[in-house]
């Protein structure tokens, strides 16, 4: 993987964009934050404060740090308010939320004004049909899954590529379905071994959506924007930014990926200590 630019333990790099990065579009769980959701946790369970040290160095350089993950408007709205950051994407790209709190619908999906886009998805039945076609492989992510406006939250272990298949096949085009990256909670599952987050939602909508619609309406240029992520469903951010930090927590997306653009850095670290690491790059190049 070649084309993949590492950033060594003491922050440096091979290669990187030379544009000054004013935005940073941040994946939340597994690469923000540690075990648990814990800020202060490295992946080995081990208490650091290199995450937040490296946050207030990118505050104190002036970027602007933008959440983009698959957690609610509530979830995010409570976390932000702790780590002092202002603006927000929720629902793996659905809502874009900023600090006077009006929410931004990013998704083209109709449906009727009495209901969310969530009861819409619901009544599509598409839920009900990836359920019944993969019982015990799939089922929903609870308590995360609970009180969404957009995405339909699922968790388990299937065949992302044929599930979307099926989904086209029975005439829910306008529906997709992502791999948010890997979770440790089994639920009711037995039969499955490495257990991902699924979300079902418009098929229009993934981060580099959403990011090139915020970064549009605030007028930050792609050279201006930078990612950070670890999942499938965030290497679509490197389309849309200078650069994109990938934090390869499970040791396989630079590895079997072909979607990896010349713009994507590797970092050394896992989780928080990658984010860290990744932050403090960007902070040392304003």
């Amino acid at each position: 993987m070649e084309r993949i630019v590492k950033i060594n333990k003491a922050g440096s790099v091979e290669s990187a964009a030379d544009e000054r990065i004013k935005v940073l579009y941040s994946d939340l769980d597994g690469s923000m934050l540690g075990p648990g959701g814990n800020f202060f946790l490295s992946a080995e369970k081990e208490f650091t404060l290199l995450p937040s040290k490296a946050l207030l160095s990118l505050k104190e350089k002036g970027v602007d740090i933008t959440l983009i993950s698959g957690r609610s408007v509530i979830q995010l709205k409570e976390i932000s308010r702790v780590l002092g950051i202002d603006n927000y994407i929720a629902e793996a790209g659905c809502q874009i939320v900023h600090s006077n709190g009006e929410i931004k619908q990013a998704y083209k999906y109709e449906h009727g004004d009495s209901q969310t886009l969530y009861e819409a998805i619901t009544t599509s039945g598409a839920p009900a049909f990836l359920l019944d076609g993969y019982k015990e492989k799939l089922e929903y992510h609870t308590p995360w899954s609970n009180d969404r406006s957009c995405s339909h939250l699922f968790r388990g272990e299937i065949d992302l590529a044929d599930a979307n298949n099926r989904l086209f096949k029975a005439g829910f085009e306008r529906l997709k379905l992502i791999d948010n990256g890997r979770v440790h909670r089994k639920g009711d599952l037995k039969d499955v071994n490495e257990v991902h987050s699924y979300h079902l939602l418009p098929a229009e909508i993934d981060k580099a959506a959403a990011i090139t619609i915020d970064a549009n309406n605030r007028d930050f240029a792609v050279e201006q924007r930078a990612a950070i992520g670890d999942s499938l469903a965030d290497l679509s951010m490197a389309d849309v930014v200078g650069m994109f930090f990938l934090i390869d927590n499970n040791d396989f997306l630079a590895t079997e990926s072909d979607e990896l653009l010349e713009n994507t850095l590797l970092t050394t670290e896992k989780m928080g200590l990658g984010w860290a690491e990744a932050a403090n790059y960007i902070a040392d190049q304003k």
